[in-house]
């Protein structure tokens, strides 16, 4: 006995066998295409697996120039992150969005411009904000946290909070 056979002893309304695919078996499938194609495909320094993702904006320049990434390094060692655990992404020459950020391995995100729009979610500025299962901190401009000590006082308490858990 088959299956359609079975089904008139517990189904008594007429019913049509429709010919196409089993929807139960490619919807899984379909979504997770659409998912990925929505997902853009970025180019990032450093390991794209790494724990923590610095997202910058930069229109000049591809990657962070030279006295930028030294800066972002020293203050993030001094929270025991090594420049190996760290994804670099320019966000004017990427198309990063919330759906990527949301897909990376990174649990831990530094956003370093106010005026990003890459997440649909309000994060506060200078305040860790978690959110599905990451955290993330935006943070001024690296070329203006140099500049001003009272925003390098600010990204110095959250990125203790963050990475140190100290408040």
């Amino acid at each position: 006995m088959t299956n359609l056979e079975a089904l008139k002893h517990f189904i008594t309304e007429e019913l049509y066998i429709v010919p196409g695919k089993d929807p139960a078996t490619t919807a899984p499938a379909a979504v997770e295409k659409e998912v990925q194609e929505q997902v853009p495909k970025v180019n990032v320094k450093g390991n794209p697996s790494a724990k923590v993702l610095i997202a910058f904006h930069d229109d000049d320049n591809e990657h962070l120039v030279t006295g930028n990434e030294q800066f972002l390094h020293k203050i993030l060692q001094a929270v025991h992150v090594e420049p190996g655990d760290t994804a670099l992404v320019n966000t004017a020459q990427e198309g990063v969005n919330e759906d990527f950020i949301l897909t990376c391995d990174a649990s831990k995100i530094l956003i370093f411009n106010l005026d990003q729009a890459i997440m649909n979610t309000p994060v506060t500025v200078y305040t860790p904000t978690a959110h599905q299962g990451k955290t993330f901190l935006i943070s001024d401009r690296l070329d203006e946290l140099q500049k001003d000590q009272n925003k390098k006082r600010l990204l110095w308490k959250s990125l203790q909070e963050m990475f140190l858990g100290q408040s």
